[in-house]
């Protein structure tokens, strides 16, 4: 009498990949900087001749440049427990950041950021839209990778050890990129400074940092005192005073108002009424947030932001 015997085998699970966390960090920011980047890829190498050899070095230094600034830039936080969180903060910045610049064609700068902040929930609305929701969606998806890498745990001394290998090599890289595409860099940058600012997600953080910084330091300088209200305004020899009311619209280029002389029937509504148009006025700044303290503040300078919109811009002559 024969016995078959059946063995059962467990189903062969897929293993998570290992890594260390400065391979994790460097493979994740590359991805990112590499993949993150076409409108700065775009318009950095839109006005070059490829077929030049000098171009093509350009675009081999430029995304050497690019891995090395951002591994500087989140390595000193990177730890075990928040590798994975700063990779997919990383993401999903970056994913967001390439879409409003894609859609909207701006650029992430401090000021751009502080209206980030000081937007409300009727202005917010407007921006989700089907290309948002997708565009959030995909930097989800993506920002979920970093949690599928296990990793590796190691004593702390190996692992200073290699913190300071990598922003070594993170420093030397970049640093060589740079003086061997500084001229082409140099010129690049002065042409167009808005440039830095399309670098993601390099220019969320940045930008970022200092409009929390400027806010801070607005909020800690002492404000100008307001100046007393003396005398009210009389018509037609009335003793009550004058109820003033100022409507302040969103913001408008000056130099297309058919009331400035503009060629487009543009303010066909503002036309049939009794209106004064003054066509020599200036603003602090050309964002609201910026523009509309300042308009009601003694002091035009002192009421912008600190770094933000201190440059007197001339809307309408």
């Amino acid at each position: 009498m024969s016995v078959v015997i059946e063995s059962l085998e467990r189903p062969t699970r897929l293993k998570r990949p290992t890594l260390s966390v400065d391979s994790l960090l460097v493979v994740g920011l590359a991805f990112v900087a590499l993949g993150a980047n076409l409108p700065f890829w775009h318009a950095a190498l839109a006005p070059r001749d490829l077929g030049q050899p000098s171009s093509w070095r350009f675009a081999l230094l430029l995304p050497v440049m690019l891995v090395a600034l951002h591994v500087l830039l989140f390595a000193p936080f990177a730890t075990r427990r928040t590798v994975r969180p700063l990779l997919s903060f990383a993401v999903i910045a970056s994913t967001l950041a390439g879409y409003f610049i894609h859609a909207y064609g701006v650029v992430l700068d401090p000021t751009m950021l502080r209206n980030v902040l000081a937007t409300d929930a009727r202005e917010a609305g407007e921006l989700l839209t089907p290309g948002f929701a997708a565009a959030l969606a995909v930097g989800v998806a993506l920002a979920a990778l970093p949690w599928l890498v296990r990793v590796e745990p190691q004593p702390w001394q190996r692992a200073l050890l290699t913190r300071s290998v990598t922003l070594g090599v993170a420093l030397l890289a970049g640093t060589g990129a740079l003086l061997l595409a500084f001229q082409d860099l140099g010129s690049l940058m002065r042409n167009d400074r808005s440039l830095r600012y399309l670098i993601t997600p390099a220019n969320v953080v940045w930008s970022l940092g200092a409009a929390l910084a400027g806010d801070a330091h607005s909020a800690a300088a002492a404000p100008d005192p307001a100046e007393p209200v003396t005398r009210a305004l009389a018509v037609n020899g009335s003793t009550k005073p004058v109820l003033f009311v100022m409507v302040v619209g969103e913001t408008a280029r000056a130099a297309n108002f058919s009331l400035n002389g503009y060629a487009r029937q543009t303010n066909p509504e503002l036309e049939k009424l009794d209106v004064v148009y003054f066509k020599d006025v200036a603003a602090c700044g050309t964002s609201t947030e910026v523009s509309l303290p300042c308009m009601f503040s003694p002091s035009r300078v002192a009421a912008a932001p600190a770094g933000a919109g201190r440059r007197r811009r001339r809307l309408a002559r």
